[in-house]
């Protein structure tokens, strides 16, 4: 008899999983990993003009698919997995780069000051390698606050603050909150497409899928030449070009152009993507650490050695995604706490 009831217990599971693999949206996967990989090669700089049209858009794309995936539920369960998700591995991030920056002879100070208030704006001149944990305070604020405002709301206060108080941002951007202020309208984006279901009609309605990814890629380049035009864009920094309003419409057309190409092109699981796109959490806080020790034990000058070191970068980060998904799972926000 309990043979046969961990036989029914054992099928059970394994249709559950199957059903839940099922519901995964493997082209967000893509969109996750692709955009992360553009983090990296954000990062090396390879050439400036890659380098500005990058910062109009990869980290709105971020913001808008963690939108795009954001689930309303209660306050106390939000703080649960947010906690959880984005705040412990910030934590263990946080304390394991500031002491590499010991290890490396920083003393400075003001690193430790700015680090206490989370305001990486001051901190990029002082040790780039820990600045991209921006990204990880700025979704917590931007999870926690849509439970506390209605997202249109808060998209429109958020607006208007940058608008009016934006200038102050290098001064006094304390948890970030004027960075999160000016990409939280992504994300509120990203919450809306899911709600009204946009890419799954598209995908349904759709038959010629080639001459709309043609389409898609012509807007693409149309979009970038615009974007370039409406001036230097920097998330950290708080600078968004020369208007605002264009910058809102370019950065969130690439994205969604992004997204919208991904859905229609990437349906099925592809196993390293998967992977990799379970682990952005952890490429995201250390790629800038290996870039930084490449950079010191050899010269990377050519725009292709650059890009293949960032091809390096990610496989060394597929394998210890590998890893700490079977022995460390916090440092993927995997890791369940209790309240």
């Amino acid at each position: 008899m309990n043979t046969l009831c961990v036989y029914v217990e054992f099928i059970l599971k394994n249709k559950l999983s199957k059903i839940k693999m099922k519901q995964r949206l493997y082209w967000v996967d893509m969109v996750k990993s692709v955009a992360i990989f553009l983090v990296i090669l954000l990062h090396l700089h390879i050439a400036p003009l890659l380098t500005d049209i990058l910062l109009l858009f990869v980290n709105n794309l971020f913001f808008m698919v963690s939108g795009y995936l954001y689930k309303h539920v209660s306050f106390r369960n939000e703080l649960k997995k947010s906690s959880s998700s984005l705040l412990l591995p910030l934590i263990i991030y946080l304390c394991g780069i500031s002491l590499l920056y010991v290890l490396n002879g920083g003393r400075d100070i003001a690193f430790f000051q700015n680090i206490c208030v989370l305001n990486f704006t001051n901190i990029v001149g002082l040790f780039a390698p820990i600045c991209p944990l921006w990204f990880i305070v700025s979704l917590f604020s931007m999870r926690i606050g849509s439970l506390l405002l209605p997202p249109p709301f808060l998209t429109f206060i958020s607006i208007l603050i940058i608008i009016f108080f934006g200038h102050c941002a290098k001064d006094i951007n304390y948890y970030m909150f004027f960075t999160t202020l000016l990409c939280y309208p992504s994300f509120a984006l990203g919450i809306l497409l899911k709600r009204i279901d946009l890419f799954e009609k598209i995908n349904i309605r759709l038959h010629n899928k080639t001459v709309i990814c043609f389409i898609l890629l012509i807007l693409l380049v149309v979009v970038f030449y615009w974007g370039i035009t409406n001036g230097h864009v920097d998330m950290v920094q708080c600078k968004y070009g020369s208007s605002l309003f264009f910058f809102y419409i370019i950065t969130n057309s690439i994205s969604f152009i992004v997204m919208l190409f991904c859905s229609l092109l990437f349906r099925e699981n592809i196993k390293i993507i998967t992977t990799i796109s379970n682990g952005t959490l952890l490429v995201l806080a250390v790629h800038y650490c290996f870039i930084s020790a490449a950079e010191r034990l050899c010269t990377f000058e050519t725009p292709l050695s650059r890009f293949w070191l960032g091809c390096c970068i990610l496989f060394i980060c597929y394998w210890a995604i590998i890893l700490c998904e079977r022995f460390m799972p916090i440092m993927l926000g995997k890791i369940k706490i209790k309240l």
